[in-house]
C-alpha cells in the first residue's frame, strides 16, 4: 500500500481513519442482525460488541479532529486508498453464513483488527507529516489493543473449533 494517498494532509489521514472504523461499525450491526436473523444469538451477541467498540472509536476520531479544529476531508467512496477494494476493517457478508460459529466470528474479527493494525502501522511508518505518524502510531496502538481483546475472546472459548461443512445447505434427516 501506498500511504500518500491516506497521508496526504492529517485531515485526509483522519478521514480514513474514521471510515475505517464507521465501516468496520456498520459491517458488524449487519452480521449481528445476519445472527440474529439466523438465531445465533452468541454470534449475535460478539457481533453486537464488535459494532459498539469500533462505533465508539469512529465517534472518538470525529471528536478528536473537531478538538483540534480539523474537518475531516470530505471524500467521494473513489476517494479513499485502501489496500484493497473494501477498507482493511470490513468482514466480506459473504463470510458469514447460518451455521457461522463463535469461533468463525471471532477469526474473522481478528483478521480485520490485525488488518486496521497492518494499515495504520505502515502509514505510521512511512508517513513524512509528524503529526499523521504520530496519530497513526496511536491508532495502530488502538488496533493491537483490539487484537489482543479478539485473542483473549477466542482463548475463553469452549468446545469445538472446527470449520462448517463444505456444503451449508444440509439435507434434512429422512423419516
Amino acid at each position: 500500500m501506498n500511504p500518500a494517498g491516506p497521508a496526504a494532509n492529517l485531515a485526509t489521514f483522519l478521514a480514513h481513519a474514521h471510515a475505517i472504523e464507521v465501516d468496520a461499525s456498520e459491517r458488524y450491526g449487519l452480521l449481528r442482525d445476519q445472527m440474529a436473523v439466523h438465531n445465533n444469538p452468541a454470534v449475535a451477541g460478539l457481533f453486537a460488541k464488535l459494532a459498539e467498540i469500533e462505533g465508539r472509536h469512529a465517534s472518538q476520531i470525529a471528536a478528536a479532529a473537531r478538538n483540534n479544529g480539523i474537518a475531516l476531508a470530505d471524500l467521494a467512496p473513489w476517494d479513499f486508498t485502501w489496500p484493497g477494494f473494501e477498507p482493511p476493517e470490513s468482514t466480506p457478508l459473504e463470510a458469514v453464513h447460518h451455521l457461522t460459529t463463535a469461533f468463525e466470528a471471532l477469526a474473522l474479527a481478528l483478521r480485520n483488527e490485525q488488518a486496521a493494525e497492518h494499515f495504520f502501522r505502515t502509514i505510521a511508518d512511512q508517513a513524512t507529516d509528524i503529526e499523521i505518524q504520530t496519530q497513526a502510531a496511536e491508532f495502530a496502538a488502538d488496533e493491537t489493543e483490539h487484537v489482543r481483546l479478539v485473542e483473549a475472546w477466542i482463548e475463553r472459548l469452549p468446545g469445538e473449533r472446527t470449520p462448517p461443512p463444505d456444503d451449508l445447505d444440509l439435507p434434512m434427516p429422512q423419516d
